[in-house]
């Protein structure tokens, strides 16, 4: 189904036809691009704020995992201190 337009055929030779912009549809489409800029802008800053806040949680969980194994290997050598007492408690 052809759709509609508000743009005028003008002739301007043999077969050929100019056609000239609707007035209305090019002041649109002016601030239709400005706010399509806008609405990019919006959310190229939306998606640089969310990286931000995944870069900042990815710093944390890491920091985390590196107090956790500093937590596993403290735990592992007061048990190994624990034993060792045990035994040297035995040979004496």
């Amino acid at each position: 189904m052809p759709e509609k337009s508000n743009a005028k055929a003008n002739p301007i030779g043999s077969n050929e036809v100019l056609m000239t912009e609707d007035p209305e549809q090019s002041s649109g489409s002016k601030e239709g691009s400005q706010s399509s800029e806008a609405e990019e802008e919006h959310i190229s800053e939306a998606f640089q704020r969310l990286e931000e806040k995944l870069n900042d949680m990815e710093r944390r969980i890491a920091h985390a995992r590196k107090v956790k194994r500093r937590l596993f290997v403290r735990l592992l050598c007061l048990i190994l201190d624990l034993l060792q007492a045990k035994l040297y408690l035995q040979y004496t």
